[in-house]
């Protein structure tokens, strides 16, 4: 399985999931990249794609991940797509952000994972249920 992993960090929480991803199955059969790579990809190659996207200002996504995502929309709704991200739970649009890529790419998101700061795969254990399933480790 070849896996394709697309994410912005602010202060890297959003990276610690991409940190657990890569424990799970390892580097060898895994891109990963930001939108600041600026490098084109050929997204037909990859079995499954991780978008992460922390949430600020509001429910906002960083700009440049929603310029790639909208940039290689209908690529990504034939895909199986998981979107992540971090957030603070007392915010009303707590990982607002994640649920953005599922309206981008039209309900067509096979799965979703908001997390509080830091991932822990320790107090995660719904989310880490997801993320085994969607990578198809069950």
């Amino acid at each position: 399985m070849k896996i394709f992993i697309m994410y912005e960090s602010m202060s890297g929480n959003t990276l610690s999931f991409v940190q657990r991803v890569t424990e799970l199955v390892g580097n060898t059969n895994i891109t990963i990249t930001t939108p600041a790579d600026n490098e084109a990809h050929d997204l037909s190659k990859y079995d499954k794609i991780l978008i992460g996207v922390p949430t600020y200002k509001n429910g906002r996504m960083l700009p440049k991940t929603k310029e790639w995502i909208i940039e290689n929309r209908e690529e990504l709704m034939e895909k199986d797509v998981l979107a992540f991200g971090s957030g603070i739970t007392i915010y009303p649009h707590f990982c607002r952000a994640v649920d953005s890529v599922d309206v981008i790419l039209e309900g067509t998101v096979k799965g979703k994972i908001k997390f509080e700061m830091t991932y822990n795969k320790f107090e995660e254990l719904e989310n880490e249920e997801v993320l085994w399933d969607f990578l198809e480790l069950i």
